[in-house]
């Protein structure tokens, strides 16, 4: 069955377990579990547990993982690739991939529970949906998505961050969303130069302003933590005096925008030239 130290592990796995079931998830406690999951796996593939080791529905929900796992590594694969992982709600994804529809192909329509991973054909560029945040998502579903998240990445050798959040909900989600992603870096340094910032449903340089502003302002927040402010900081750089917001980028409303030309350029310039990969192992994101 298991050594004593799976023993210990399959126990606290099970409690937590039992403890998600009857209240809703917060991401730490996700993370949390996903960790002992990764510990509980490590030497035993998913096929191999028993019904009475997990709840049905999330073993099951593992073991179609499991397959969809194994076929990504036949037909896609990854070893020592680049990634750049998408965080961010489901909307803000949307619109930062319809910006460019015709360039992005999904490379993983069928997956139901693996993350979607795409692929920009003219710069030939992966993206993977790395994380949703502010969405409610079951936990048979969010628990199994987590653990094979992780697995995809462990075969690259180095990411980007891109964090994704709309500009109608960007007053009231932004703080939330730089504290989860902050939490969810284990060393903020190693990534300062790799992060960038997108909001989307964009119309306008007066919106933009409000974006910047907001940012500066969290900065002065009594509440934040150390990696919180160290993202906002790695935005932007001072130049001349003045503040260039050069790992900040803008996708504008599909509703109408007046936004220039320039801006779209600098958008891809954020993503493919200003921020750049960095190395990645298998302990970086909690």
């Amino acid at each position: 069955m298991f050594s004593n130290g799976y023993r210990v592990n399959y126990f606290i796995t099970i409690i937590i377990i039992e403890r998600l079931i009857t209240r809703v998830f917060t991401m730490r406690i996700v993370l949390i579990f996903s960790t002992l999951l990764l510990s509980l796996f490590s030497h035993q593939r998913v096929h191999s547990l028993k019904d009475d080791e997990l709840p049905k529905e999330i073993l099951d929900r593992f073991i179609l993982g499991q397959e969809e796992f194994d076929d990504f590594e036949k037909d896609v694969g990854l070893p020592g690739q680049d990634l750049v992982l998408l965080m961010g709600s489901s909307k803000a994804k949307e619109d930062f991939f319809s910006d460019h529809a015709s360039e992005f192909v999904d490379l993983t329509p069928k997956a139901k529970i693996l993350p979607h991973l795409v692929l920009n054909t003219r710069t030939k560029t992966q993206f993977l949906d790395f994380s949703i945040v502010n969405e409610e998502i079951e936990s048979a579903q969010r628990i199994p998505r987590i653990y094979f998240t992780r697995k995809i990445v462990n075969l690259v050798s180095a990411v980007k961050l891109l964090l994704l959040v709309d500009f109608p909900s960007f007053d009231k989600q932004i703080d939330a969303f730089l504290e989860k992603a902050a939490e969810s870096i284990k060393d903020a340094k190693k990534f300062l130069g790799s992060i960038g910032l997108i909001v989307t449903q964009v119309q306008n340089e007066q919106q933009i302003q409000q974006v910047k502003d907001h940012l500066k302002n969290l900065l002065d927040s009594p509440k934040r933590s150390d990696k919180f402010a160290s993202i906002i900081d790695a935005l932007h750089v001072e130049y001349e005096g003045k503040d260039d917001w050069n790992r900040l980028g803008f996708v504008e409303s599909p509703y109408g925008s007046s936004l220039e030309s320039y801006k779209m350029k600098d958008l891809e310039r954020m993503i493919y030239e200003t921020i750049h990969f960095a190395s990645l192992d298998g302990n970086d994101f909690l």
